[in-house]
């Protein structure tokens, strides 16, 4: 691994909340004519020239965000596997306007031990958001839908209940898309293999069996970017009045089919189904009861798809996105590449300012994690799809392994120096915080010779120390913890996050 000191990008916030917007594009074309098929028949197969010896330097060693001076810890892929507990990964990587190589590795079900192959689908949880955001923007290039449209003049079978926030704005398919129309619900949890499914309208209403409140205007539309995944599913009932049929067959037909991806779909699989799909799998290693749970918010979560399939579709925006020939409208996707809100494009999370050069999105649905990206300034990307719940460590990892191995700039793990710290001293910070605004609470815990953080709930973080009152984590190079003690030296409380954005949180002695 290179030496130089390097800026750091979070692929994934481990410890945030939520998984980052999507990135969105338009094609063109009448409704029901097919899009021309970007890529050869064998894209998946053909790999570069260099693949095997790339491949071979990638899984032999993956980072963490941070990798500290002298560590030879072994971190090959096979391993992070074991010790995260994830089943099977499939990978994808874009280079020099191709795909460069796909690859499975492990099993896509521990009880049968079927190996992760090129076609194996994986949930693809909310890297269904950029996707369907191609077939609302179909809709946009045939005239029958305006970005800026209210959506109460297209409803017709559904209708957005009132609110008083809607005195001051207006839900538009621009707002539902980049997580700023004030819808409630931000996630999903889906339903299990024995429960039954909500209609798309008991979702909207959060009727039962939903397992979720209605989704509502509880902020004024246009004011905040919150994640959302309910604003996507509000637009999925746009789509649907709008096109006049059901989602999951508009997007077959308008999207995945145009663009080659055969083995992607939106429509419910069953688990009595002898297809190569990866079963899901706990943190803990168990399955998921039933091999996978059911999501009937389409546009928000439900997507089964294979890594190559889905880098069929990066490749597509990052063509049109520069001009190149390619099945996406060029004027629509510019515009949709460019900041809505800070780090946020139309569906699509956006790293660069003003000009973005790269676009992203991550996916988390029970048992299974995903990532994918785009860089705009170059022909390369990534697609992780992995079925674990502890996914998104390692598909972090696997990114920071494929950036060094192609050098990609600030995606490649930062290399920095730990201070030697009294054992004691790290010992006595152990504890649980409480945030003095009252919104939550950090643990930070003593394990394997170092402390462990997170908020409380969460995967406890591997940390280090960069002087004596301030942690860093592996993970995170922006992240730290910045002890607060007394005059004896005792720990009283932290400041926790980055050098911009950060909580103060107070030590709790009544549970230590």
């Amino acid at each position: 691994m290179r030496t130089r000191h390097r800026r750091s990008l979070a692929v994934i916030a481990i410890l945030s909340q939520h998984s980052l917007p999507v990135a969105l594009l338009s094609a063109q074309g009448r409704v029901g004519r097919p899009l021309p098929d970007i890529t050869a028949r064998d894209v998946c197969v053909a790999d570069a020239p260099d693949a095997a010896a790339r491949i071979a330097r990638i899984t032999a060693r993956l980072y963490p965000a941070v990798v500290l001076t002298g560590d030879t810890t072994p971190r090959s892929l096979d391993a992070r596997m074991r010790a995260l507990k994830v089943p099977g990964v499939s990978i994808t990587v874009i280079d020099g306007n191709r795909i460069a190589w796909s690859r499975g590795f492990g099993v896509r079900d521990l009880s049968t031990g079927a190996p992760v192959t090129l076609n194996t689908r994986f949930q693809a949880a909310s890297l269904s958001k950029p996707i369907a955001t191609l077939g609302v923007l179909r809709l946009v290039q045939q005239d029958r839908l305006g970005l800026d449209d209210d959506i109460r003049t297209k409803l017709r079978s559904w209708m957005l209940p009132t609110s008083p926030f809607l005195d001051s704005g207006t839900v538009t398919p621009r707002l539902l898309l980049t997580h700023r129309a004030g819808i409630a619900v931000n996630g999903f949890a889906g339903y299990a293999q024995t429960d039954s499914v909500p209609t798309l309208r008991e979702v909207l209403t959060g009727a039962k069996p939903a397992n979720h409140p209605a989704l509502t205007v509880t902020r004024v539309p246009g004011r905040l970017n919150s994640y959302s995944g309910g604003g996507f599913t509000v637009m999925e009932q746009v789509l649907e009045d709008v096109a006049g049929m059901r989602f999951t067959a508009f997007l077959q037909r308008e999207v995945l089919n145009p663009l080659g991806m055969t083995r992607s779909t939106y429509a419910r699989l069953s688990p009595a189904a002898t297809d190569d799909i990866a079963r899901g799998f706990y943190a803990s290693g168990a399955p998921v009861p039933g091999g996978w749970r059911t999501h009937p918010e389409h546009a928000a979560a439900s997507l089964w798809t294979t890594s190559c399939d889905y880098a069929r579709a990066v490749l597509a925006m990052q063509r049109a996105a520069r001009g190149a020939s390619s099945p996406l409208n060029v004027t629509r996707l510019r515009e949709m590449m460019t900041l809505q809100a800070p780090t946020q494009g139309i569906g699509v999370a956006l790293t660069g300012a003003p000009v973005p050069s790269r676009f992203s999105h991550t996916g988390s649905n029970i048992g299974y994690k995903a990532i994918m990206m785009g860089f705009l300034d170059q022909p390369r990307g990534v697609v992780v799809l992995t079925n674990g719940d502890q996914g998104g460590e390692l598909m972090n990892e696997i990114v920071r392994a494929i950036a060094e191995e192609y050098a990609w700039g600030d995606l490649r793990p930062v290399v920095r120096t730990a201070v030697p710290m009294d054992t004691l001293r790290l010992i006595a910070a152990a504890g649980r915080y409480t945030r003095d605004d009252g919104r939550g609470a950090y643990e930070l815990t003593w394990r394997d010779g170092a402390l462990h953080g997170a908020p409380t709930g969460r995967a406890p973080q591997r940390t280090y120390a960069m002087s004596d009152s301030t942690l860093g984590f592996l993970f995170d190079a922006e992240l730290r913890v910045v002890l607060r003690r007394d005059v004896a030296g005792s720990v009283i409380g932290v400041r926790w996050g980055s050098e911009t954005d950060s909580a103060v949180a107070t030590k709790d002695t009544n549970k230590h």
